[in-house]
């Protein structure tokens, strides 16, 4: 049977939205303007990609690596695994937690965008993407100079420094300049670019680097300096005007021990720890170690998406309880950990092998390059490269996560079609990617994709719109105070626990405590690991009563390195 596969529509559909997605912010109406309208995004996107492959799935087979295909498959059935058989809340799964919302949804939708780009890979889409991403950057880095001059058209309410361009947290946005800022170094060093370009690369670069420096961010710098150096490296193996003998052992002999330097200075060892060492790494060191524990107690299910929360007071180390008693997180700040901790060791090793498939790949591509400096190549796989660096330290922010992926499916399809493009058993399509205009009938493929199409991008929104339409409601109930308004709105579907939390505590200083106590007991009964709701609910009941001793045993047991003392 032969197939059709659109990869031009697939193509725009990635070109929209990527971009898009990296900027989009919903301040106006949005108790969460950051991570939500991403999220919901991502997710119309990732359905819209599915309509376009569904009715055509056997073109995969023929179009991708079948080694990736495989590991996708694995790393899909085993969200779904862990999704039914983890015990988890399954709204707080399918859509993450407050702040995050790095669920279920999520992590499907990064894979069908993945699935996407190794679709469409070759030069040209690449060199887009790129392109894309510097301007997205450029956008993000004027919005963020606005911000460090005070002049901020958004009233954000953050607990943050002001550079946080449409990311919500300076260290996003640092990175998300770092990796841009490689692909300009890549732009820079290539041969025979215009000096009135090279000028406009070196301007884009010293911006970055003053407003990563600006944001108090040692993330951005460090997955800059990564980033360029992958660049510099790739750029001094394919140099003939140095001679790769000459120059390239030299330059590693000195970057090694210069790389040595600065993971050493992260954790407070060597002549750089005063720059680089902060408490927030030996905090990290915490979260590592929680992560490992979640892993190794739920080998097979893991804890959940976005459960890490309700785990980590009990996963934790002594040590962690003794120097940072109450500090939590939702995070453990290190995305192959956290792969580990919310799906187990298969989510674990599936995401490790997509890592190993991408540097593969990456391998292949150099050694086929290396004749000459490709800085479309050697810009994607730096940033790839530095996306993957932030990663190890930091939160799997959707902003930034849907480069990564996307980048990963570029690399990895532009391998797989390099290797077949003297032997393609199948058309190219005009794009030059291998699967796109075979079909049965081309009228009927194309109007049984429309089809697909529409549903999938109809059941996508129909995903979507409950919990922005939630979250629009709880802001307009909190504005309201309105007793009612803000218990009909967090009681609505899907729920979300955190946010029923603080209802009860707005509700408790209002001395609403009757519907403060109904309220807690339903967030209690759905979310029985969310220890922000226990110490609520010890607060509101009679410290005499046999209800108080059996929520402090069950604070003891979530918490049993802090034992309750009121």
């Amino acid at each position: 049977m032969t197939v059709f596969l659109p990869l031009r529509h697939i193509e725009k559909v990635l070109l929209f939205a990527v971009p898009a997605i990296s900027v989009i912010t919903t301040p106006i109406f949005s108790a969460d303007p950051i991570n939500l309208p991403k999220a919901s995004l991502l997710a119309v996107c990732g359905f819209a990609i599915l309509g376009l492959v569904l009715p055509n799935f056997r073109g995969l087979t023929s179009s991708l690596n079948i080694s990736y295909l495989v590991v996708i498959f694995i790393f899909l059935v085993q969200t779904l695994i862990v999704l039914i058989y983890s015990g988890a809340p399954f709204d707080q799964q399918f859509y993450g937690v407050l702040g995050r919302n790095t669920g279920f949804l999520t992590y499907i939708s990064l894979v069908l965008v993945s699935v996407a780009a190794a679709l469409i890979a070759n030069k040209n889409n690449v060199k887009k993407f790129l392109y894309s991403l510097f301007i997205v950057a450029l956008i993000s880095e004027v919005y963020s100079l606005l911000q460090t001059l005070g002049k901020d058209p958004i009233p954000w309410t953050s607990n943050y420094n002001s550079i946080t361009g449409f990311l919500g947290n300076p260290n996003f946005q640092s990175s998300f300049m770092g990796i841009s800022a490689a692909v300009a170094f890549a732009y820079l060093i290539q041969e025979g670019l215009p000096k009135g370009r090279k000028i406009l690369a070196l301007l884009y670069i010293a911006l970055s680097l003053v407003l990563i420096l600006r944001s108090d961010s040692i993330q951005g710098l460090l997955v800059m300096a990564i980033g360029t150096l992958v660049c510099l490296t790739l750029f001094l193996i394919s140099s003939q005007k140095f001679g790769r003998k000459k120059i390239i052992f030299p330059y590693l002999f000195l970057v090694g021990p210069c790389a040595v330097l600065v993971v050493l200075g992260t954790i407070n060892i060597g002549p750089l720890s005063d720059f680089l060492y902060k408490a927030s790494v030996r905090q990290r060191g915490y979260y590592w170690d929680a992560a490992i524990e979640m892993t190794r107690n739920h080998p097979f299910f893991g804890v959940g998406f976005d459960s890490f929360g309700d785990w980590y007071f009990q996963s934790r180390s002594a040590d962690a309880a003794l120097n940072s008693l109450n500090v939590t997180t939702n995070s453990p700040h290190n995305v192959f950990l956290e792969m580990g901790a919310i799906g187990g060791f298969p989510l674990f090793f599936a995401y490790i092998a997509l890592i190993l498939l991408t540097l593969r790949s990456s391998f292949n591509l150099i050694k086929n390059g290396r004749a000459s400096f490709d800085w479309i190549l050697a810009g994607a796989i730096g940033a790839w490269v530095a996306y993957l660096s932030q990663s190890l330290i930091s939160v799997n922010q959707i902003g930034l996560a849907v480069w990564g992926w996307v980048l990963m499916g570029l690399i990895i399809g532009s391998e797989r079609n390099l290797r077949k493009e003297d032997n393609l058993k199948i058309p190219l399509s005009k794009n030059n990617s291998p699967g796109a205009f075979l079909l049965k009938t081309r009228d009927q493929g194309a109007r049984l994709t429309v089809l697909f199409v529409t549903l999938c991008t109809v059941a996508a929104l129909a995903i979507v719109i409950p919990p922005l339409r939630n979250d629009a409601a709880y802001r307009t109930a909190f504005e309201s105070k309105s007793a009612e308004k803000l218990i009909a709105a967090v009681l609505a579907k899907p729920e979300a626990a955190d946010r029923s939390v603080d209802a009860v505590q707005l509700l408790a200083q209002s001395g609403l405590f009757e519907q403060a106590n109904s309220l807690i007991d339903h967030v209690t009964d759905k979310y029985p690991r969310n220890h922000n709701a226990w110490y609520l609910k010890v607060r509101l009941v009679d410290e005499n009563s046999e209800e108080y001793k059996l929520i402090v045993e069950k604070i003891n047991e979530l918490n049993p390195r802090a034992p309750y003392n009121k």
